[in-house]
């Protein structure tokens, strides 16, 4: 039911190095006036959109590293947090996501095990809520995971008056195939017609 992407950041470096091999390029700049990258990123986003429009949940990973930064204004480092995605392929995916989280594993006090947790909206990490009503951080576990979803539609129900459904919605891709000629022929027995 689901299509896992592990890592994004990978499938992005693939498809370019597909997309190179299909334009017969060394460099996407050598084809003319941007088209080099545009073809790059309507394949990428394609196929990342063909998946969910065919019935599949799609769940794309990313690693993360601590790096030292310096502030500009104080001139202090501080350590942040930089996702391992480059710059292009990011926009399309934070733009195709309902959710990004950051998970972290940690050391809960008193514990003698650590625990992943998720956060949903921090501010110096790049995440994403679909659902201004998700906690902020909980425990990263799929059972959590239900749960917290659950609270966030009954938290937004009640926020915004409205009513929650658990069917499921058609999916437009699993009807039977339209006959082109018989639409052709229509079209134009009512472009003749007008």
């Amino acid at each position: 039911k689901c299509v896992i992407i592990d890592t994004v950041g990978q499938a992005y470096q693939a498809c370019y190095q597909y997309m190179l091999s299909q334009m017969g390029v060394n460099d996407p700049g050598e084809v003319g006036y941007g088209m080099g990258w545009k073809k790059i990123r309507l394949e990428f986003e394609s196929v990342l959109r063909s998946i969910p429009q065919k019935g599949y949940g799609l769940i794309m990973l990313a690693h993360s590293d601590e790096v030292e930064k310096e502030d500009k204004a104080t001139k202090q480092k501080k350590t942040v947090i930089k996702i391992d995605i480059d710059k292009r392929p990011d926009l399309i995916i934070k733009s195709l996501a309902d959710f990004v989280f950051y998970l972290n594993k940690e050391m809960p006090e008193g514990a003698l095990t650590p625990t992943v947790f998720a956060y949903t909206k921090l501010l110096d990490i790049d995440t994403k809520s679909r659902s201004r009503y998700f906690a902020e951080k909980f425990e990263f576990t799929y059972e959590n995971l239900q749960k917290e979803m659950q609270k966030a539609i009954e938290r937004q129900c009640a926020a915004e008056n409205a009513i929650s459904s658990n069917e499921s919605a058609s999916n437009p891709y699993e009807k039977t195939p339209i006959d082109f000629d018989k639409l052709k022929a229509e079209n134009i027995a009512l472009a003749n017609e007008l």
